[in-house]
């Protein structure tokens, strides 16, 4: 056991119970609506109510649309006009061009991984992109309503009724139909497919292939994961659905029921398939740990269903319509119709778009501390940090585990046998195994790359750990 006391160098997988201090402030905006302030402190400046969209770029810059216009916070604070002339494109003025003397009407923005921007440009139903020296061009679509069968391929293909546009990790661009509930992909190559839903819209198919599943007509929001993984917002079932990155679909959130008129706090604490969820007007967001957050614009709050599936309150826990709250704790903030939502990339800071309150919102997560064991272990940020082992933790290095290959190694003060249970993100059973405690011992994951889930059981009480595979 003496090798617990040396300063283990490893990302550490956090455990579920973690508890710490999460505070609110306005990062732009002051109550009123106008759209002003560029050039000068992004606090003094003022936003409209058409925030649709926020996202941070590898550098930590933070984006967001604001009605015709696609605006920039960088990391001093300053705002600035990024895109947008301030007319909507239903008067095309041509790509090539700068794109702050662009007609757009941007919705959905996302950031590549070489810092281009990538957004659904509502009117005239194409994605554009802004590269990084500012210029605007059409990255695919051709103007028309209709959409493509699968295996069209090109940038003239068309994408009508695109809602949402999102692209993952590989330079994947998926976007929900609007009218028949299927979800689409636009490979790196150019090449569209159905990767879930039918033709007819209902709801169907947990469980099975995606492709054979049903959804209903308007998609809200989808995310998707840091292991391919989307995670769909199914309006009209009034329900959270995955579609797994083996294409297998499973409802994560809600069961269907709305009847409910009343947004009362008695979901907290419960598994996520048994609350009142996706029947309001939810947006949502998904952080590196694959923690998923969304908003309830007619409770004016802000949730988050945690990796074990646990629905939590992040914002407004009272409900309470108003503004209220900055420099304190985001549970007591007053809201009024919160929607667009962005993480950053480190997963420590969440900006909420206060819609009638006209205000850009953050919530920031300090570094936590272990509670549960006594230990001092600190998580922070970065993804390499050292340490201390002490008498009651369990250690899992290391985290991220390469090919699946990671130790777990007791505590000073376990003894016997225990039982690890390794569960896949959806619950799935991995492996089960027992481990004994005289020495730290190897393990294997024969799985894809992904989050697991680790519990380390002594019969009588449960230890749950996260685990992310490269």
């Amino acid at each position: 056991m003496n090798r617990l006391r040396y300063l283990l160098i490893a990302y550490l997988a956090f455990c579920t119970t973690f508890s710490f201090a999460q505070n609110i402030e306005t990062i732009v905006g002051n109550g009123t609506r106008l759209i002003s302030g560029d050039g000068g402190a992004a606090s003094l400046a003022t936003v409209s109510r058409s925030i649709n969209s926020i996202v941070e770029d590898k550098w930590g810059n933070v984006y967001f649309t604001d009605s015709a216009y696609i605006r920039k916070i960088d990391t001093n604070g300053i705002i600035t006009r990024y895109a947008g002339s301030g007319r909507y494109i239903d008067t095309f003025n041509g790509y090539g061009i700068p794109a702050t003397d662009a007609n757009i009407s941007p919705t959905h923005i996302n950031v590549d991984n070489f810092g281009n921007l990538i957004f659904n440009n509502g009117y005239q139903s194409v994605v554009s992109i802004i590269t990084t020296d500012g210029i605007i061009n059409r990255l695919i679509g051709n103007g028309r309503s209709d959409v493509s069968p699968d295996g069209a391929s090109g940038t003239n293909i068309s994408i009508g009724g695109a809602n949402i546009v999102r692209i993952d990790l590989h330079g994947n661009l998926y976007f929900a139909e609007g009218s028949n509930g299927r979800i689409r992909k636009i490979n790196s190559s150019g090449v569209i497919s159905t990767i879930a839903g039918k033709d007819t819209a209902g709801y169907s198919g947990d469980g099975g292939p995606a492709t054979n599943a049903k959804f209903g007509t308007y998609v809200k929001d989808l995310v998707i994961d840091s292991s391919g993984n989307i995670i769909i917002h199914d309006w009209d079932n009034s329900r959270f659905r995955k579609i797994s990155h083996d294409g297998i679909v499973t409802t994560i959130g809600g069961h269907g029921d709305c009847s409910s008129t009343t947004f009362i706090d008695r979901m907290d604490g419960h598994p996520a398939t048994d609350a009142i969820i996706g029947c309001s007007n939810s947006f949502m967001a998904i952080d590196k740990y694959g923690n998923i957050y969304y908003t309830e614009a007619f409770s004016d709050k802000v949730r988050k269903i945690d990796t074990g599936g646990i629905v939590h309150t992040l914002i407004n826990k009272n409900a309470i319509r108003g503004f209220s709250g900055d420099g304190g704790p985001a549970t007591a903030a007053a809201m009024h119709q919160p929607c667009a939502l962005g993480v950053s990339s480190n997963g420590s800071e969440l900006w909420v778009a206060d819609l009638l309150n006209y205000r850009i919102r953050k919530v920031t997560y300090p570094a936590p501390r272990d509670t549960t064991s006594g230990g001092d272990t600190i998580i922070n940020d970065s993804t390499t940090y050292v340490v201390q082992a002490n008498a009651t933790k369990w250690m899992i290095a290391p985290n991220p585990a390469e090919n699946g290959v990671f130790t777990i190694a007791a505590p000073a003060n376990a003894t016997g046998n225990y039982d690890v249970t390794i569960l896949d993100v959806v619950g799935r059973l991995v492996e089960k195994t027992e481990l004994t405690t005289t020495k730290p011992q190897k393990f294997k994951i024969n799985g894809p790359p992904g989050t697991y889930q680790v519990v380390i059981s002594d019969g009588f009480s449960k230890q749950f750990y996260k685990l992310v595979v490269q």
